[in-house]
């Protein structure tokens, strides 16, 4: 009996081993991938995680494209509370809507703490990431001064409502395929946490609208903070679209009239011939008759 009971314990032990084996060998087969963490917030939109994930291919890094993560806060004790759960796009990003914190999830100091897991992929690595971060909102509008325009934009903590000063933002112009800076590189908040920049009166907007976009980009700990505000303070763009009108380049719909009514006119005198030169024919044949 102890005999047999020793040989089922040993099979027991030999089937474990076995199979520990065989995970580690599956999971030394997947992509270790990297795994990045930024904290996105835009006014009017919301404010997201932003997940970016690659892994070192044959060709260089790639893109890990559809790894799934769990997405959790942590709170003081080391809590955790699931938050959701998002995948990554064919360019390995994934962002991830943070709708449901407030000012009562941040711990004494204000700051918000994510973090989160990728566990069973099939072509990836376990992994883990987290991210500490305060929130910070970013005003922006249009201001003229001696009639001049200004982008005027303020930068406040968002639980104290304290101005952030001696902090980079960048200004940008949204164009059709790439943002056009102004200002300079960057400028610096002031004690107040507010900028000016002058915006030039030539600069070309559909219907004399343009766009601006002020960032703080990539700061610790406030992350990125996005604001835009669009006026109709730039010079209209005329639109020389022959779209709606009958040129040669137009779709067959609309084909100048010209080439319409010649052709046919030719084609209507070169049928008219032929049925004259009949009808005298037969009539010489019936003379002749």
């Amino acid at each position: 009996m102890n005999m047999r009971i020793s040989n089922f314990v040993l099979c027991v032990i030999l089937v474990l081993f076995v199979s520990g084996t065989f995970q580690g060998h599956s999971q030394s087969k997947k992509n270790r991938a990297r795994v990045s963490l930024n904290y996105e917030s835009i006014t009017g939109d919301g404010s997201f995680l932003i997940i970016s994930a690659k892994f070192r291919g044959d060709e260089g890094f790639e893109s890990a494209r559809d790894m799934n993560f769990d997405v959790y806060q942590v709170f003081e004790g080391d809590s955790l509370s699931l938050l959701g759960k998002v995948t990554t796009n064919a360019d390995g990003i994934a962002k991830f809507a943070l709708e449901t914190l407030s000012d009562q999830n941040a711990n004494e100091e204000g700051e918000y703490t994510l973090w989160v897991e990728a566990k069973n992929n099939i072509s990836y690595q376990d992994t883990d990431r987290d991210i500490t971060f305060k929130k910070a909102e970013l005003v922006a509008r249009i201001v003229s001064e001696e009639g001049i325009n200004h982008l005027v934009a303020t930068l406040v903590d968002s639980r104290t409502n304290a101005p952030i000063s001696d902090q980079p933002l960048f200004v940008y112009v949204k164009r059709l395929f790439k943002p056009l800076k102004i200002g300079g590189e960057f400028i610096s908040t002031d004690e107040t946490g507010t900028i000016s920049v002058p915006v030039d009166s030539d600069l070309p907007g559909l219907n004399g609208n343009l766009t601006l976009e002020v960032v703080l980009s990539d700061n610790d700990p406030y992350g990125t903070v996005k604001a835009g505000v669009t006026e109709p303070i730039g010079i209209p763009i005329v639109d020389d679209s022959t779209f709606n009108e009958r040129t040669m380049w137009s779709p067959p719909g609309k084909t100048p009239l010209f080439l319409l009514v010649f052709p046919n006119l030719m084609i209507i005198g070169i049928w008219v011939t032929i049925a004259l030169l009949i009808f005298n024919l037969f009539k010489i044949n019936k003379s002749k008759s």
